[in-house]
């Protein structure tokens, strides 16, 4: 096209008188091509090869130029930094389906599920919304002496005494919203007897929506520990001797009910705040009782007791040491009245 062009301006002559020149400046490229059949890189033409040499060849050569070095210099667009998202939009990624979990992540949940239960010291017992067992972790089995095949599908009466449906539906309304509630009952085993526990009572989703977890604490333990309190406090009450302890200054701190009809007083034992120095004489008796030797030593002796509006009366009077697991420092005295022997017996 460039050549027509030459042409169509009255060059044509200026093209015959240089067709040597041209086809001499076109010996480089054949030998070029050679140079590339042999194996080595070819060398580009140059824009006067192509062109020619004359003044408007010299003229297209050189905008040709031009035009490539201003291609190569342009600089590449960097691309613009991604906008934050929008709130809107993370609302929307987040209400967004998620892929179901797959069954190897299902199967790690199970077993995380089971070893949580199996690890708690209380037995824990799952029941649906119709108040039958669903889920239940090893400790309800000693607990309650039920296996585990057992176990499943009891309903919740058959293992809490007094939980029947009127119940269930009370708990249901007090553990809704996420509330506990806690309350104190008595749990039956496969063997007929039963034991007091403390009971924590929540709704999970565990299979289904409103599952009631019990968490049942067992207080048989503490159960035993009252019942042998209140025997020696039955043992100190029902003895016919009377019973006193005092504090290391000598103050009564408590006196079974023997020693207030022994000294003729009124009021409950644990309200008898005096000196043990106003019912006991002689002084010396009195620093004797107080002062016994250590454990497991004993005082003994003789001593008068001064009743209320009364006569003395002769007792045979004991006394020992006892120290708390706190470090406190009791006297605990015992005093037994001796028979009165009438003149001439």
């Amino acid at each position: 096209m460039l050549r027509f062009l030459f042409r169509s301006n009255g060059n044509e002559e200026k093209e015959r008188k240089e067709e040597k020149p041209r086809s001499s400046a076109e010996r480089p490229a054949s030998s070029a091509v050679e140079t590339n059949v042999s194996g080595a890189s070819p060398t580009p033409p140059s824009a006067a090869t192509v062109l020619g040499s004359g003044p408007m060849a010299k003229t297209a050569a050189a905008a040709l130029s031009k035009g490539a070095a201003n291609a190569t210099e342009k600089p590449v667009p960097t691309p613009s930094p991604t906008p934050p998202a929008t709130v809107s939009e993370l609302v929307r990624a987040s209400e967004a389906p998620k892929a179901m979990p797959s069954p190897t992540d299902r199967l790690g949940e199970v077993t995380l599920f089971k070893n949580l239960l199996s690890g708690l010291y209380d037995a824990v017992l799952i029941f649906d919304s119709k108040g039958f067992l669903i889920a239940h972790n090893p400790r309800a089995e000693q607990y309650f002496g039920f296996s585990a095949q057992e176990l499943w599908g009891m309903r919740c009466a058959e293992l809490v005494a007094g939980i029947d449906e009127r119940v269930l539906f009370k708990i249901r309304s007090a553990t809704a919203g996420g509330k506990f509630t806690v309350i104190t009952g008595k749990g039956r085993r496969r063997d007929g007897t039963t034991f007091p526990a403390e009971i924590a009572i929540s709704q999970a989703r565990i299979l289904n929506e409103g599952d009631l977890l019990f968490a049942v604490h067992s207080l048989e333990r503490q159960e035993k520990v009252r019942e042998k309190q209140q025997q020696i406090e039955a043992a100190v009450h029902g003895a016919m001797a009377a019973l006193v302890v005092c504090e290391a200054d000598g103050v009564i701190s408590y006196a079974n009910p023997a020693f207030l009809r022994m000294v003729r007083l009124t009021g409950t034992p644990d309200q008898v705040r005096r000196p043990i120095g106003e019912f006991v004489s002689p002084s010396e008796a009195v620093s004797a009782l107080l002062n016994p030797p250590p454990p497991p030593g004993a005082w003994m002796g003789r001593v008068q007791v001064q009743a209320a509006g009364g006569p003395g009366i002769s007792v045979l009077a004991s006394s020992a040491r006892y120290e708390s697991e706190k470090g406190v420092h009791w006297v605990v005295l015992s005093l037994f009245p001796l028979p009165v022997l009438s003149v001439g017996s």
